[in-house]
């Protein structure tokens, strides 16, 4: 993007890779207060200095979506407001510390090559002979 926001000139370069460089099996996620703080950095910033703010990403989680527009707007935090923070905040421990145990006895998070669906595989019969 090449144009004004705001009134000042602004030029955004583009971030894209190709999928064909990116690895699943090493992606890497970042914990959700990483991203209220960076996020809230992002914001403090942008008002410092009057500029955009850019989330990068692809695509841009919908966690930094929700937490822009708390951070820009009078919306709750969903994962701070008293009303949510004890069951939001008990889910990600339990979810941590089951990951933690999962990783401490070296079971990965990925596992590489085809692997069974259980009850969640499609019913796939023969297909159709083409005539």
């Amino acid at each position: 993007f090449e144009g004004e926001i705001a009134g000042k000139l602004v030029k955004i370069e583009s971030l894209y890779r190709d999928r064909s460089t990116k690895d699943p099996h090493t992606a890497k996620h970042d914990d959700i207060f990483v991203k209220m703080a960076s996020l809230t950095a992002k914001v403090a910033e942008a008002a410092r200095n009057k500029t955009p703010i850019r989330l990068t990403g692809c695509p841009v989680s919908v966690a930094e979506q929700v937490l822009l527009l708390v951070a820009t707007s009078n919306v709750k935090n969903p994962i701070l407001h008293p009303e949510n923070a004890w069951r939001f905040n008990k889910a990600y421990l339990q979810w941590r510390g089951t990951t933690a145990a999962q990783r401490l006895r070296g079971k990965p998070y990925q596992v590489h090559g085809a692997c069974s669906r259980g009850e969640a595989a499609p019913d796939v019969g023969t297909p159709a002979a083409e005539e």
